[in-house]
């Protein structure tokens, strides 16, 4: 009865490792498109680091990707240098708008209500100039990887003039 017992135990060990397996194996992104930016033409698509010039008003990414990079595929969100932020769509550009760090005022928790980030796995292994965005088509949820974005130089905004 006690090889029985172990065999049974074995059997039962094997059945919910094999399904606890592809239960995470359906949840992987997969790439389903790699798209490399040419910078030595006018770039499509570019990322740019800003501080506003007032004090308390922020600081930030801006991820700038055209139309013509990724024909006409609507596109969701962007994965970018460990962020996962939606794409906005302004004319012939998707843009996400990552927050930063630099240059915001420190509010009273009693008195003004903060933005909650959620946390989400973040399942690429991307490099500084990499991002990833996915789209839907049909009922599926598929990806596309760009490679080379483009630094911008950030934009000089005036300084607010000391009273």
């Amino acid at each position: 009865m006690s090889i029985l017992k172990q065999l049974s135990l074995y059997f039962l060990l094997v059945f919910f490792t094999v399904c606890f397996s592809q239960c995470s194996s359906t949840k992987a992104m997969k790439i389903s498109e790699t798209i490399t930016i040419n910078a030595t033409e006018n770039p499509r698509a570019y990322y740019q680091k800003w501080v506003a010039g007032v004090q308390g008003g922020g600081s930030g990414v801006d991820v700038v990707i055209h139309k013509s990079v990724v024909g006409d595929k609507a596109l969701d969100s962007i994965y970018f240098q460990n962020k996962v932020v939606a794409l906005e769509q302004k004319g012939d550009n998707f843009i996400g708008y990552f927050k930063g760090d630099a240059n915001h005022f420190k509010y009273n928790e009693d008195t003004v209500s903060q933005e909650t980030e959620t946390t989400e796995v973040f399942s690429f292994n991307l490099a500084t100039n990499e991002a990833v965005i996915s789209y839907t088509k049909g009922t599926a949820v598929k990806y596309i990887k760009l490679i080379g974005l483009v630094k911008k130089e950030s934009p000089k905004y005036p300084m607010a003039p000391k009273q």
